[in-house]
């Protein structure tokens, strides 16, 4: 009986053993995988996620130590959303140059409380296509969005009053814009090389309109120039061979040099009594020109101003004019007829240069103050047209209005304009300058140097496109 308990107790024994064994083996596997670990193995990349990206921009506390400037960003993503606060202060600037070259940066939201965007700070993000600018915004620097080429459109805050110099300048993509009531100025080059740009409704609080200011906006098909400006800058709306028509209001007494130049779209226009001064090439290579009134109180059409319009046939000087400036009309071909008054005393050099259809000259004085009239050469095709002397007696009139008619039903006609590329290589100069006629050579100067700033320009964009 003793053996049979003895082997028993053995039996027991190792079979409480056994078990105990297996349920320590049993726990063992079911620690490894702890809950507590798990969660702490997912949190961490996402603390290091977010101080990673705290940390993408870079911050300069302003110098009244109340608030902070983004200065930079060293990130990669292609949306950003700029904080409102950082270190519990405010962020109340975007400083200068501080996206400056973000090739990939596509979209970026920009806080209620931001003041102010700096010069350049977009400069060159060629993909950035979607921005809004919240209200808080008062000033935006030059440059801003030089080059930005993607973007399509962009509204401008209520609150600002300039918009500076290159701020959207080459944005070929920007289709639209609206500028609000309360800008009074606009920069140089602000607009220049917006291809896409359709249409521009200016304020009428803008009372200044810089230099090559829509220069290049090929696409631009109308624009309305507000009562405040005294000035249609140079270059203004150089190359806006779209453009089809433009009111110039009472408030203009200057047109600048190149103003309209290459506007292949303009057919007609005409100026209001207020101006007195028509720049240098203002108007040349409108091939679609057809009809220009000159009011009375013009003093001076500047060299080549209207050169290379093959499409006009019929002009009109006002009385006001004392002398015929070098290159005014030259290269017109269907200009057939001009009426000339009496108060000219000076044709300069080439004036009516290779007008070889011009056949009347309406001249209202005497046979006698016409032989007075100092006529330089490059002026054949004037001195062989019939001249009419004593011209605006009633009956002549009737004739004039006959003449314009034909003239207006005529260009209708004409369907192909030649060549009016303007070569800089022209030497036909006179060696004197006449009375009330420009230099020769200093036009020279300026042509070059616009030449050469042409091809610096064109060398730049091609970089930039690269």
């Amino acid at each position: 009986m003793k053996k049979v308990f003895s082997v028993l107790f053995v039996f027991l024994t190792m079979l409480f053993v056994f078990a105990v064994a297996t349920l320590s083996a049993v726990a063992t596997d079911t620690e490894v995988p702890e809950t507590t670990e798990i969660s702490k193995t997912t949190e961490a990349p996402e603390e290091d996620t977010t101080e990673v990206a705290e940390y993408e921009f870079e911050f300069t506390l302003n110098p009244a130590g109340t608030a902070y400037i983004v200065t930079g960003y060293t990130g990669s993503p292609n949306e950003i959303v700029i904080p409102s606060i950082y270190e519990g202060l405010p962020i109340t600037s975007i400083g200068d140059h501080a996206f400056l070259g973000c090739a990939g940066l596509a979209s970026i939201e920009i806080p209620e409380g931001i003041t102010s965007i700096g010069k350049g700070t977009f400069y060159n993000c060629a993909s950035l296509a979607s921005i809004e600018i919240p209200n808080s915004v008062t000033t935006i620097g030059e440059d801003a969005f030089y080059c930005c080429t993607s973007l399509e459109s962009i509204n401008i805050p209520d609150g600002i009053t300039t918009i500076g110099d290159y701020v959207f300048f080459n944005c070929t993509s920007l289709a639209s814009i609206e500028i609000p009531d309360g800008v009074t100025s606009i920069g140089m080059e602000t607009f220049a090389l917006c291809k896409s740009l359709a249409s521009v409704d200016i304020p009428d609080s803008v009372t200044s309109v810089g230099n090559r200011a829509f220069s290049g906006c090929e696409s631009l098909a109308s624009v309305e120039i507000p009562n405040g400006i005294t000035c249609i800058s140079e270059r203004a709306f150089y190359g806006c061979s779209s453009l089809t028509g433009i009111e110039i209001p009472n408030s203009v007494t200057t047109i600048g040099n190149f103003a309209f130049y290459g506007c292949d779209g303009l057919t007609s226009i005409e100026f209001p009594d207020s101006v007195t001064y028509i720049g240098e090439w203002a108007f040349a290579a409108c091939n679609g020109l057809t009809s220009v009134k000159i009011p009375n109180n013009v003093t001076t059409i500047g060299y080549s101003a209207f050169r290379y319009c093959p499409s006009i046939e019929s002009i009109k000087l006002p009385d006001s004019i004392t002398s015929i400036d070098i290159y005014v009309f030259s290269d017109c071909k269907n200009l057939t007829s001009i009426e000339i008054p009496d108060s000219v005393t000076s044709i300069c050099e080439g004036a009516f240069y290779e007008c070889d259809n011009l056949e009347t000259v309406y001249y209202t004085g005497t046979e006698e103050q016409w032989e007075a009239v100092h006529i330089a050469y490059n002026n054949k095709y004037l001195t062989r047209a019939n001249i009419i002397y004593n011209y605006g007696i009633e009956d002549i009139e009737k004739e004039t209005t006959e003449v314009t008619e034909n003239s207006e039903t005529t260009a209708e006609e004409i369907t192909e304009a030649p060549d009016t590329t303007y070569d800089p290589t022209e030497t036909e100069k006179d060696d004197t300058v006449q009375s009330g006629c420009s230099s020769a050579i200093g036009f020279d100067f300026v042509a070059v140097v616009s030449m050469i700033g042409a091809i610096g320009f064109a060398w730049f964009k091609k970089k930039n496109n690269n």
